[in-house]
């Protein structure tokens, strides 16, 4: 294995950036501390930050489409411990639990993605060790903590919780890129490109509608 496999880069560099991001997404200000946990903004705003952000996280992860785990189907992928990585050096206290791979990642990605593109909602989340675990997540949008809700009329960037048959009760997340009445378009990690291929890593999926659980929301 060359060292470009062992340490591929994130592919982020030409992810569009919003006026509130800094070349390095979240922003540390003079004491050390993301300054991602700012105040929120004016309700105009917020709602034109959260669809910058929205878009943005989902962009990152198209980035990693494509990317297997390494090892194979063992769920350490190695883009995402560059980016959890690179949150650490910014001051966000994630989880020592959460700090490797070798977990279920699907939802924690997710939130990475978010975090990277300025979210302050995934920042807590991630800190309060709750990032990890889709129904913890769940739980957390239902209640609408850490800025967390459940929204109705998913768009893209949104959080999608996947219920499948015979499952637990969510078995799964991705993030939206298109819907409609019947089909959902996702990029997700920690799965497999479908089509009897089983190589697990980061892909483009297609769905039911009918197997999505919840769409999670997340504010600025």
């Amino acid at each position: 294995m060359s060292a470009a496999d062992e340490t591929p880069d994130l592919g982020w560099d030409d992810v569009d950036k919003t006026p509130e991001e800094t070349t390095d997404a979240v922003a540390v200000d003079a004491a050390g501390s993301p300054s991602a946990r700012r105040a929120a903004p004016t309700s105009p705003q917020a709602k034109a930050l959260a669809h910058q952000i929205r878009n943005n996280a989902a962009n990152r992860m198209l980035k990693w489409s494509g990317k297997p785990e390494r090892p194979a189907n063992s769920n350490h992928f190695p883009p995402l411990q560059i980016a959890i990585d690179r949150l650490i050096r910014q001051g966000v206290d994630v989880p020592a639990e959460q700090r490797h791979g070798g977990y279920p990642y699907c939802i924690m990605a997710a939130f990475v993605c978010y975090a990277a593109a300025g979210s302050s909602s995934a920042i807590r989340q991630i800190e309060h060790s709750n990032a990890a675990y889709t129904v913890q997540v769940l739980e957390d949008a239902r209640e609408k903590r850490n800025g967390l809700s459940i929204t109705t009329k998913p768009v893209r960037g949104d959080i999608v919780l996947f219920d499948f048959p015979d499952g637990a009760e969510v078995d799964h997340a991705g993030i939206v890129l298109d819907i409609s009445d019947r089909i959902i378009c996702t990029i997700e990690c920690n799965t497999s490109p479908g089509r009897g291929v089983t190589t697990q890593g980061c892909w483009r999926r297609t769905r039911p509608r009918g197997v999505a659980k919840a769409f999670v929301r997340l504010k600025a």
